[in-house]
């Protein structure tokens, strides 16, 4: 199929003209352009900055940086869609994350066309989110209804612009709503229209709503769940066995595609265990809170509410009240599943729907929980679990409310001359335009004084960040080895974390921070304040951090003075941090005892040498000219290898053993968990192991085990009176390339 007919089969209406279609597409995407730039502006954000400035905000940019790491994974390692530089060896740390997948293949053109310009990608996706979805909007109302150009457009543009999406505008995954709407259209397409095309393009939309946002996709699955059911109850049996096949192929098509970009989430024990009761509550719109704006009029006129702030407006609301009076059965030019006045009643279920999830699993009145609600069963269910904000399903409401003042809108135009539609049109696109008007930070909620400014009031809420990418500190951390793992202090905190990220993309090392929508339970239990400390100091050291980067300008007085007090104390009771150099306010120390290795440097075993910081479990003390084995397993760590690159391990090992009962000791390798070798070590030499390029992976870094089943003590053989389970003594060590 031609991407002409593809166009075509998504964009015409079941009847009409093909140049009134045209027309219509034409006028709402030129709308909603003219007033995603006009609210953006208004809104605070300077467009000269476009291309060098995050949208201000910790949940921009670290939604920019989890896109930036969506692409870099699709473009680098597509078979660990998981992977990701924060929270460094965590398994699948991506999962911490809202991995924007859907976003990310969808702006991989642009990101290149840009010349890998992430803040000018992420930038250009923000203003297409508010396009795409008034277009996306405008296609279902068309489609459902048949209204005019005109009304299908105000009603799109009310749908697009709505309080809801305005008081998430720094969660770019929540504002992705064209793929949920999408998503519907072609549940509706696939619904009336027995065909295969419908079929796969419901599959592939409903992928893109997953794997972009979780809660895009719950959201998706009641709608739709809510709209089949409605359906089933008004066709005949034999009509719904032929839909249930079509939905069938499609949710197939759906989860084969969804299967490798939601599979590395499991691994995430944080994320799986799923969010608390009393978290659910506190994320969740309330009676009151349903008429707490988020628009410049109602904001702070009355208690801001946070993501409860789940007020649609009243002319939104009016309209769609003053459906059901006028709602009359209509036969389409065509055979659909649906009548005009059952797309009212379906419609009017998917809101009251919303506004009954939106109030999460106990309705709250004042500060007491007074009865449980629906919502309480579904978050027993894994997916379900892991939404933290029921107050986002108000996004049904918001749909539902669009659609259904798109109909009274159609019945009343139906009645009135061309020139009293005009003037009504006008008159509720006037009142829409005043209570949509998103908020710009001014103390006052009148738009006629806000206007007299000049520029937005300073707390105006779309300040650009902008990214100085040629910071000499990340320049140079960009030109360490690859795979060079740092912590930047202060460790813990959102907004400290968000400005590590931003740099992120400039530099792509690996770092102990990160932020998302989950916090491993070791980083956010950690005592960092402590820091440096043996406890925190450990914890760095395990996890093979190289470089420690201290950001005294984002250190308060009394917090720098804290850190020094705690660097001075472990000076003195470990070993003082060495400083390699100071970018600014940025001091950077290497960290003791650190993995790193070097290939083909020599690692000796006993006093002098270097092997203790490689060690990490199953070794004996040094001695003076080897170390013990201890126990049936012992363990090297080493990072900063050449990725992906097979290797030889050469090893000088003696055996601890008495004839006859202990003739030689066998000992088994495994390299990150893959065995590579099988040695009987009975003398004295030099032992040797191929490591494959698979078992070493995309990180640099390898796990040496060697296991030893037959370890035994001097003293149970009574060579000496040592109780230790000796294995092997080590001697020297060496990682070489295989040319």
């Amino acid at each position: 199929m031609s991407l002409q007919s593809l166009g075509h089969r998504i964009g015409n209406r079941a009847c009409g003209k093909p140049h009134q279609n045209l027309l219509g597409h034409a006028l709402v995407l030129s709308s909603a352009s003219v007033l995603t730039i006009l609210a953006i502006r208004w809104m605070g954000f300077d467009f000269s900055m476009m291309g060098r400035a995050y949208l201000a905000g910790d949940d921009f940019i670290q939604c920019d940086w989890a896109i930036y790491q969506g692409i870099y994974n699709l473009t680098h390692w597509p078979i660990k869609l998981g992977y990701s530089t924060i929270f460094w060896h965590d398994p699948a740390s991506f999962g911490y994350t809202i991995a924007p997948y859907g976003i990310s293949i969808f702006v991989l053109p642009t990101y290149f066309l840009t010349g890998q310009n992430l803040q000018l990608t992420g930038n250009i996706y923000f203003l297409l989110t508010f396009v795409l979805t008034a277009w996306t909007a405008y296609l279902l109302i068309r489609y459902l209804l048949s209204p005019s150009t005109t009304i299908a457009t105000v009603a799109a543009l009310m749908i697009a612009f709505a309080q809801f999406r305005f008081l998430h505008f720094g969660h770019i995954t929540t504002l992705s709503t064209q793929f949920f709407l999408l998503s519907l259209y072609a549940l509706h397409r696939l619904i009336d229209t027995p065909s295969s095309f419908w079929v796969i393009f419901l599959g592939i939309s409903s992928w893109l709503c997953f794997i972009t946002c979780g809660y895009l996709g719950v959201i998706f699955a009641i709608t739709a769940a809510v709209i089949v059911a409605f359906v089933f109850l008004h066709v005949d049996p034999e009509r719904r066995w032929r839909i249930l096949v079509r939905l069938i192929g499609a949710g197939a098509c759906a989860v084969m595609l969804c299967g490798p970009f939601l599979a590395f989430r499991l691994h995430n024990e944080t994320m799986s265990s799923g969010w608390s009761f009393d978290v659910s509550v506190m994320y969740s719109a309330t009676i009151q809170s349903w008429f707490s704006g988020a628009s410049h009029i109602y904001k702070g006129a009355v208690p801001f509410a946070g993501e409860g702030s789940v007020f649609i407006g009243f002319v939104p609301l009016t309209l769609a009240a003053l459906a059901w009076p006028t709602a009359r059965a209509f036969d389409h030019a065509e055979p659909r599943s649906l009548t005009r006045r059952q797309v009212v009643e379906l419609y009017s279920i998917v809101t009251l729907a919303g506004f009954v999830l939106s109030l999460g699993p106990v309705l709250q009145v004042g500060s007491i929980q007074a009865i449980p609600l629906p919502y309480i069963l579904l978050m027993q269910m894994p997916v379900f679990s892991w939404i933290r904000c029921p107050a986002r399903f108000m996004l049904m409401a918001v749909l539902g409310t669009g659609v259904l003042s798109a109909y009274t809108l159609l019945i009343w135009a139906e009645r009135q001359s061309r020139l009293t539609r005009a003037g009504g049109l006008l008159v509720i696109s006037v009142l829409l335009l005043i209570e949509l008007t998103p908020p710009r930070g001014d103390d006052t909620r009148n738009l006629l004084m806000s206007l007299r400014a000049k520029t937005p009031a300073a707390n105006a809420p779309l300040r650009g960040f902008v990214v100085d990418k040629k910071a000499e500190l990340y320049r140079w951390l960009a030109a360490q080895p690859k795979g060079t793992p740092v912590v930047h202090y202060p460790i813990f905190g959102a907004s400290n974390n968000t400005i590590y990220l931003a740099y992120e993309s400039i530099h792509n090392q690996p770092m102990l921070n990160g932020w998302g929508s989950w916090l491993p339970g070791w980083f956010s239990g950690t005592n960092w304040k402590a820091f440096p400390d043996h406890a925190t100091m450990r914890l760095v050291e395990d996890r093979q951090i190289q470089y420690l980067l201290v950001h005294r300008d984002l250190l308060g007085q009394g917090e720098q003075a804290e850190f020094n007090r705690n660097l001075q104390v472990y000076a003195l009771t470990h070993r003082p941090l060495e400083m390699v150099r100071s970018f600014g306010a940025v001091d950077v120390y290497r960290l003791p005892n650190t993995t790193r290795y070097e290939v083909g440097t020599l690692i000796k075993f006993g006093n002098g040498g270097d092997s203790e910081r490689f060690r990490t479990s199953g070794w004996s003390k040094t001695e003076d000219q080897q170390t013990w084995t201890e126990g049936n397993s012992a363990v090297l760590n080493f990072s900063g290898l050449p990725p992906s690159q097979p290797l030889k391990l050469r090893i000088t090992l003696l055996p601890f053993t008495k004839e006859p009962e202990l003739p030689a000791q066998p000992i088994e390798v495994y390299a990150n968990g893959k065995k590579v070798a099988d040695w009987q070590v009975a003398n004295k030499q030099e032992y040797t192991a191929l490591i494959p390029a698979e078992a070493v992976g995309n990180t640099g870094t390898l796990t040496l085990e060697f296991r030893i089943p037959k370890v035994a003590s001097p003293q149970s053989l009574g060579v000496s009176t040592d109780s230790r389970q000796l294995g092997v003594a080590a001697f020297d060590l060496v990682i070489e390339k295989i040319s």
